[in-house]
């Protein structure tokens, strides 16, 4: 099994199965898994992913943003439910930020890591968001 040893690394543990399911490669034996699942246990993920006043300057919940924004959102999530991502883009919209919502009907949390160029989701779902990306990059 392949491990990722840095948070930015891509988990090369995520497979699709030749059924079409997916094996997320949550396997806690993992340095990446193991660091995520014990600091989500403790309470300290995102204290740890963003120290001191970081968190509160990156969270549109407590600071405004102009920040376009596009949301990406499975409407099967059952970690986070899709409703918190439509409401936040009425916030943003509220703010006057430019912002963009697809929920990608029938799938679930980080349902986008499992799909390739040439699957059709990737132009319905995927491609969209890289295009906001671009448009507001470059």
């Amino acid at each position: 099994m392949a491990y990722a040893h840095r948070l930015s690394d891509p988990n090369p543990d995520i497979k699709r199965l030749p059924d079409g399911s997916v094996d997320w490669g949550m396997d806690p034996l993992s340095p990446r898994v193991g660091w995520y699942l014990q600091n989500a246990k403790d309470g300290t993920l995102w204290t740890k992913l963003l120290p001191g006043a970081t968190r509160r300057l990156a969270d549109p919940y407590e600071h405004r943003t102009t920040v376009p924004t596009f949301i990406v959102h499975g409407t099967q999530d059952h970690t986070i439910p899709s409703y918190v991502s439509r409401e936040m883009v009425v916030r943003l919209r509220n703010w006057e930020v430019e912002c963009d919502i697809i929920e990608a009907e029938g799938f679930g949390h980080g349902f986008d890591v499992i799909f390739e160029e040439t699957d059709p989701e990737w132009d319905q779902y995927i491609k969209p968001g890289l295009e906001f990306l671009v448009q507001h990059v470059i």
